[in-house]
C-alpha cells in the first residue's frame, strides 16, 4: 500500500509550507477604474476562495526612485497572495481548472501582455524591526544611540554659534563606549 501511494504521488508532506504569489499587472489602456473594480470586488476574492490561498493584498507602485539605476517599465499594480499548503502544485492546478471552467474570470480590463507573476517561499525566518511588538519572538533590538549636544558649534574661525545635536548610531552590533569627548 505504501509503495503504491508513494509511486502515484498521492503521498504528500504532512507539513504545510507558506508561499507568496506575486502578480504584477497593469490595466488595459483606458480601463483602470474597471480593472480596479474587477480586481477588488471579483478577482482577488475568487482567488482566495481557492483552497490553500489565505490572503490577498493589493499594492500600487510608488514613484519614489530608491536605488533606481535605470527607469524600468514595471507594472503599476501588484497583488501578493499568501498560500499555505503541503502541495503548491495542486493549488495551482485548481487555479487553472477554475480559469478553464469559467469559475474564475479574467476581465478584458486586465492587460495580460504586461502581467508577470512569481511564486516565492520563505527560506529564512522573518526578521522583525524595532517597531514590532517588543514581546514578540524574533524582534530585532534597537541599536544603541548616543546623543551628543553642545550649546555652541565653533568653526575654525569661530564665526558660527548655532546649537547642534549629533545622533550616532553604530553600524555594527558590538557594544561600544565613548572614550573621551572634548569641545573645541
Amino acid at each position: 500500500m505504501f509503495g503504491l501511494l508513494f509511486a502515484s504521488g498521492a503521498m504528500r508532506s504532512a507539513t504545510a509550507e507558506t508561499y507568496y504569489f506575486f502578480v504584477f499587472s497593469n490595466p488595459a489602456a483606458g480601463h483602470e477604474d474597471e480593472y480596479n473594480k474587477w480586481y477588488n470586488e471579483q478577482h482577488a476574492p475568487d482567488v482566495v476562495a481557492v483552497p490553500g490561498f489565505v490572503t490577498a493584498q493589493r499594492f500600487v507602485k510608488n514613484d519614489l526612485p530608491l536605488y533606481r539605476m535605470v527607469d524600468l517599465q514595471v507594472p503599476k499594480y501588484l497583488v501578493i497572495y499568501k498560500i499555505v499548503t503541503d502541495d503548491v502544485n495542486a493549488v495551482f492546478a485548481e487555479v487553472s481548472r477554475r480559469l478553464q471552467t469559467g469559475e474564475t474570470v479574467i476581465s478584458p480590463a486586465f492587460d495580460s501582455k504586461t502581467s508577470v507573476s512569481y511564486v516565492y517561499r520563505p527560506f529564512r525566518p522573518e526578521i522583525k524591526g524595532v517597531e514590532a511588538n517588543p514581546m514578540e519572538p524574533g524582534r530585532v533590538r534597537s541599536r544603541p544611540t548616543i546623543k551628543l549636544s553642545s550649546p555652541r558649534w565653533s568653526m575654525a574661525k569661530r564665526t558660527n554659534s548655532t546649537p547642534f545635536t549629533i545622533i550616532v548610531t553604530p553600524l555594527s552590533w558590538q557594544p561600544f563606549r565613548v572614550l573621551s569627548a572634548r569641545s573645541a
